[in-house]
């Protein structure tokens, strides 16, 4: 079984979905509770993973089918196991965070400095009934008595039985509170899930503007696809070098004209959904403390030399393919990596000495354009796009001759939420292919997710594994070259339909993808804004130089 699981990743996707359909006809038909074998690429080792029992009046059908079946689910088993078994629109069901509580398993002999305590959480509905499946999504942060903003971010181990084993290294001594928060029940997780299935996107699209062959200008709507629509009623505009899908909605003179503008994305009117999003999303359910938060504990000195621990990897190419893995700790407001005990900080000089004789590049989104501008501002350098755009998405570069650098940013290509022109929005592929000089001092960094949180995260790793491709063939042809891959940050924004899970969801992707590339380097800090709350997709000043040292260190340390 385990061959049969790692080859499904290497066949076509159409017969991967023909054969993974006979599978599971055969596993479902034969038992009613199995195991399936998931081959996990961080330690390279199979994990049995047993499937919780099926529920009765609960069948795999129409869009639980689709979601069950599709890619992304493959990298999180444990959601994939309650995709199965959840129960959709019952009340009764949803997790309660009053009900479901967090105790300690630790002894109190075993609270010292450096080693781990564990705890476990253990999930109830409203009536007080323990859960029989996992899912829910919690965070736990361990944090020093008295601050509600220095702490660590602790593992969490779902047992898919409505258990959830806790683990948190302790860096400090004294008295110290354990901070368990329910973000969204199962049930909350599938209706995202639901919700966010479509390469159209959920109730949104991009107004554009084409011009046809009377030289008119017509307007339509364009997105990945419009599974809704016929083919005939569609235009095709498809990257032709590298296959990124692109459709849009035919335009009034029934041609499929050249596209000159793209204007800010349409949210379609819909239908009151208050009832039910209150349902998924309210005072019981959403970010919410569950019964024994802020139990505190003591931790005390380790009398004996310090020893290493599996957070202390000392290495900056370390891949943890789980968000909530501490990268690092914040205490007294400085933030403390595990990869290194090095830091630089955003001042000018160091700025100057670590950015001196590069080549650097950042593409993505406003995310990646604002840590351009803060390089660009700080050294003063010329920025020669900045004058002529009609877009924030429009390219931009710099040159600084005394430092002897260039810097560039270009955005990524649709689905990009913004207005601008066709040629303001280049596909991330392209803007690699592009570099065709360079190698060692040339540094690209990119960013892409936040504008995919509207769509089936399927489309969002169809589009990873071609830039991934493009970063690979970049880094075969200038040897001496490096790709840092900026993660995406925690962020919430109050509501059913902005939820720190979507970020999750891709962060993750993100980092599963690539987690074995060869001269590219992952840049954590989903942990690092957690503990900081940070609420917006563009954080607060303080934040985002918090998030700039990080950078720092890694440019620095190539």
């Amino acid at each position: 079984m385990l061959e049969t699981m790692k080859n499904l990743g290497q066949i076509t996707s159409s017969s991967k979905e023909k054969y993974a359909t006979k599978i599971l006809r055969f596993t479902i038909g034969s038992i009613s509770a199995f195991t399936i074998m998931y081959w996990m690429h961080a330690a390279s080792i199979p994990v049995m993973i047993e499937l919780p029992k099926r529920v009765p009046g609960v069948r795999m059908q129409g869009i639980r089918t689709k979601i069950y079946h599709s890619q992304w689910l493959q990298i999180f088993p444990c959601l994939k196991a309650m995709v199965h078994v959840v129960k959709d629109g019952n009340r009764g069901s949803i997790t309660s965070a009053r009900q479901s509580s967090i105790e300690l398993l630790n002894v109190d002999d075993q609270l010292r400095v450096g080693g781990i305590v564990k705890a476990r959480i253990i999930s109830r509905n409203a009536a007080g009934q323990r859960k029989s499946y996992g899912g829910d999504f919690f965070y736990v942060i361990l944090r020093p008595s008295g601050s509600d903003s220095d702490g660590v971010t602790c593992e969490i181990s779902d047992e898919m039985n409505g258990s959830y084993i806790v683990s948190c290294i302790m860096p400090w001594t004294g008295k110290t509170k354990i901070e368990a928060v329910l973000i969204h029940p199962s049930e909350s997780l599938y209706q995202l899930m639901k919700r966010y299935s479509s390469e159209k996107g959920f109730r949104i699209h991009q107004r554009t503007t084409m011009l046809n062959s009377k030289n008119e200008t017509e307007a339509t709507a364009c997105s990945i696809g419009f599974p809704d629509k016929r083919p005939d009623e569609l235009c095709d505009y498809t990257n032709p070098t590298h296959g990124e899908k692109r459709t849009c909605v035919k335009p009034p003179s029934g041609e499929c004209p050249k596209i000159i503008l793209y204007q800010k994305k349409v949210i379609e009117r819909r239908p009151r959904e208050t009832h039910h999003d209150h349902l998924y999303c309210n005072e019981d359910n959403y970010m919410t403390r569950i019964s024994g938060s802020g139990i505190e504990i003591s931790v005390r000195n380790y009398k004996r030399a310090a020893t290493a621990n599996s957070y202390t990897t000392g290495n900056l190419s370390f891949i943890s393919l789980d968000p909530m893995r501490p990268s690092g700790w914040l205490k007294g407001g400085k933030w403390n990596s595990f990869k290194t005990d090095r830091s630089f900080g955003h001042d000018i000089a160091t700025l100057k000495a670590c950015l001196s004789h590069k080549k650097l590049h950042f593409f993505g989104d406003s995310t990646a354009r604002n840590l351009y501008s803060h390089i660009v501002k700080s050294l003063k350098i010329k920025d020669y796009g900045l004058n002529n755009s009609v877009a924030w998405s429009r390219g931009r570069d710099g040159t600084s001759s005394k430092l002897n650098m260039t810097i560039q940013y270009r955005s990524h290509g649709p689905p990009l939420n913004n207005p601008g022109p066709e040629d303001a929005r280049p596909y991330m592929s392209d803007s690699f292919d592009a570099i065709r000089v360079g190698g060692k001092g040339t540094v690209v960094v990119f960013t892409i997710g936040y504008h995919f949180h509207y769509f089936d995260p399927d489309a969002y790793l169809r589009r990873l594994k071609i830039i991934k491709q493009a970063v690979i063939s970049m880094l075969e042809r200038l040897p001496g070259a490096r790709v840092i891959v900026k993660g995406l940050h925690y962020h919430w924004e109050y509501g059913f339909g902005r939820s720190p899970w979507l970020t999750y969801k891709f962060v993750t992707m993100l980092r599963h993808e690539f987690r074995d590339v060869t001269g590219a380097v992952y840049m954590e800090h989903w942990d690092y804004t957690l503990l900081r709350n940070n609420s917006g997709v563009h954080p607060e000043r303080e934040i985002f130089l918090g998030t700039f040292d990080i950078l720092m260190t890694h440019l620095c340390l190539l």
